[in-house]
């Protein structure tokens, strides 16, 4: 096994330094959760009078479309490319 990369105690292979790959899209779904919980927080602050500004409401929504639209991206990649691993014959 190469020096640079190590294995974990689930068998998963990492670079030195670095994250799996469950962890780093772990680590996405959290901060798209996270955007979209703020923008969510806003709306109601927004609705109910409290100091958020139109502006701020906005950009919060606008983040979250993104960080959805992103992690939607993502997800029909990662299945598209497992398909096409799984179609491969050996």
């Amino acid at each position: 096994m190469n020096s640079a990369v190590s294995a974990n105690s689930r068998g998963n292979q990492s670079v030195s330094g670095g994250q799996d790959f469950g962890s780093l899209l772990q680590g996405a779904l959290n901060n798209v959760g996270n955007t979209l919980s703020q923008a969510n927080t806003d709306a109601v602050m927004y609705a109910t009078g409290g100091p958020v500004s139109i502006q701020q409401l906005m950009v919060a929504e606008q983040q979250a479309n993104i960080a959805a639209d992103t992690i939607t991206q993502v997800d029909k990649r990662i299945v598209s490319d497992y398909q096409t691993i799984m179609n491969m014959s050996v």
